[in-house]
């Protein structure tokens, strides 16, 4: 398989190189691995030996490599006159592209820093003068993706500074990361990074929320950037009326 990412990219890979891609796994723990996931009932070692036409050992290696990558289970069968033997099967497939995902968002994660280190180190005029907040300060979150901008709510809905409750936000206009993002990827990448922190993420319906008033719920209108109620006479710019009104909404959790 190809080591650089330009390589993977030119060639017509099926979904079955993930398990290389991600595992470092050989041609046989991969054809061990659809052994097990072909079989209906758990298999030993001798069996998968068998099948595969390999020596017990050889074929030993191959089962600890996919057991070591999460790709199989193992368990324990015991002998009714004593002792005990072992069996493998695939883990659910659901799991298994849960793990890779987390992988990928780890690659990435680790990649975009990479790259903004590399900007940084060979590009002097690079400055950085938006505040990004850590993931591990949020208590709670909210992320929606309006146009050009991402918003991100910090805290609960309100937060408590100096006696007043308030909403808070943090915009990132500078993080070409973020922006390079598709949402799908976005969304699974925050929710897997708070799930991890201990931290509650929420979707929330982001449907008209820069054409209703944040102020007294009315329908106003947008002009590009600009948003106006002619009802309360309140004006925004439009995203900025948008992420009120989703501070406001009940969100559908995506974390427990």
């Amino acid at each position: 398989m190809a080591d650089s990412i330009s390589e993977q990219l030119r060639q017509d890979m099926q979904c079955e190189n993930l398990l290389e891609c991600f595992h470092g796994l050989k041609r046989l723990d991969k054809e061990c691995f659809r052994v097990l996931v072909e079989t209906s009932d758990p298999l030993t070692v001798d069996e998968i030996a068998d099948v595969v036409d390999r020596e017990r050992s050889t074929a030993y290696r191959s089962v600890q490599r996919l057991l070591q990558a999460g790709l199989i289970q193992k368990q324990q069968v015991n002998y009714e006159q004593g002792g005990y033997y072992h069996v493998y099967s695939a883990t659910d497939p659901d799991q298994i592209v849960q793990s890779m995902q987390r992988l990928l968002n780890d690659w990435y994660a680790k990649m975009g820093q990479l790259i903004s280190e590399f900007e940084q180190k060979y590009d002097e005029s690079t400055k950085t003068h938006d505040e990004f907040v850590e993931a591990g300060d949020w208590q709670s979150l909210t992320s929606f993706h309006s146009e050009r901008q991402t918003f991100y709510r910090r805290g609960s809905a309100t937060l408590s500074s100096g006696g007043h409750s308030r909403n808070r936000y943090v915009r990132d206009s500078s993080w070409s990361g973020v922006h390079s993002l598709h949402f799908h990827q976005l969304h699974q990448f925050i929710t897997y990074k708070a799930e991890r922190a201990g931290i509650r993420v929420e979707k929330v319906d982001a449907s008209h929320t820069s054409q209703r008033c944040s102020a007294c719920g009315s329908m106003g209108t947008r002009d590009g950037h600009q948003f106006w109620c002619s009802e309360c006479n309140c004006g925004h710019h439009a995203d900025l009326n948008a992420s009120k009104n989703i501070a406001q909404r009940e969100g559908e959790p995506c974390t427990a």
